[in-house]
């Protein structure tokens, strides 16, 4: 402000980051962005039916706190198979998927009226990332 003709400022020194700071924050804002995309991009379930009858399969995905996402219900034939994955649809519309979300994380429960094989995976680029969908497959 101005007092008798004169301004009064205040001068203040900052400093930057380090490199090795910056390093360290890209690093990290680039390994949350993968494990973001990790679900979306690289989980798929596969269900078969294991019985010689029509085999209604119940398919419930629930988020980490517990919360149900999504509920499928199918009917597969002898032997046959269908398959689920959250970025292309599998054998469904990806549209099907969207109440998961992008960066959806959590859980599959899957029964059927009779035997039923399963296959669960959440393949990540970088399977020490963090997350708990992973079975460790690199891509």
């Amino acid at each position: 402000y101005l007092k008798r003709g004169l301004a009064e400022v205040e001068i203040a020194l900052a400093r930057g980051k380090e490199k090795y700071d910056k390093r360290e924050a890209i690093a990290k804002r680039d390994a949350e962005r993968e494990i973001r995309r990790a679900w979306k991009e690289f989980s798929a379930v596969i269900v078969q039916n294991l019985t010689s009858s029509n085999n209604t399969i119940t398919t419930k995905f629930y988020d980490r706190n517990g919360n149900l996402k999504l509920t499928r219900t199918d009917t597969l034939a002898p032997g046959a198979a269908i398959g689920y994955n959250t970025k292309n649809g599998g054998s469904l519309d990806p549209t099907v998927f969207e109440p998961l979300g992008d960066n959806f994380e959590g859980h599959a429960v899957i029964t059927g009226n009779g035997a039923i094989g399963v296959v669960l995976n959440g393949i990540s680029k970088s399977p020490m990332a963090g997350s708990a969908t992973t079975n460790g497959i690199p891509e």
